[in-house]
């Protein structure tokens, strides 16, 4: 797990998901990208991912997607978002400005 690196704006915590990590493990797997040689950003499971640490968890699932640029993976990430639990109209406008700054066309909703 020392090889994945997570965005310091990533990983906000959350006392249930550390009561089911601790109680049925990791469900859903982390999706990364990779970022050289044998070293991985997460796009989705950031907070899956600290709470596993603080566990002492030594491995976790994951998809590995080639590597992608930031905008890329930004854009990745809403789109998860979206399919995963429909973001507030508030997140959605943070989102789509922040897909903008980073030079990527926001999906259409």
């Amino acid at each position: 797990m020392r090889q994945v690196g997570v965005s310091p704006d990533r990983g906000r915590r959350s006392p249930q998901l550390r009561a089911s990590i601790r109680r049925f493990g990791i469900l859903s797997e982390l999706v990364v990208c990779q970022h050289g040689q044998n070293h991985y950003f997460i796009i989705d499971g950031a907070r899956r991912h600290r709470v596993a640490q603080e566990l002492g968890l030594q491995k976790l699932w994951c998809t590995v997607l080639p590597p992608m640029s930031s905008g890329e993976r930004e854009r990745l990430r809403f789109e998860l978002y979206m399919t995963f639990k429909p973001l507030t109209q508030a997140e959605q406008a943070r989102q789509r400005r922040r897909l903008r700054e980073l030079g990527v066309a926001p999906p259409e909703v």
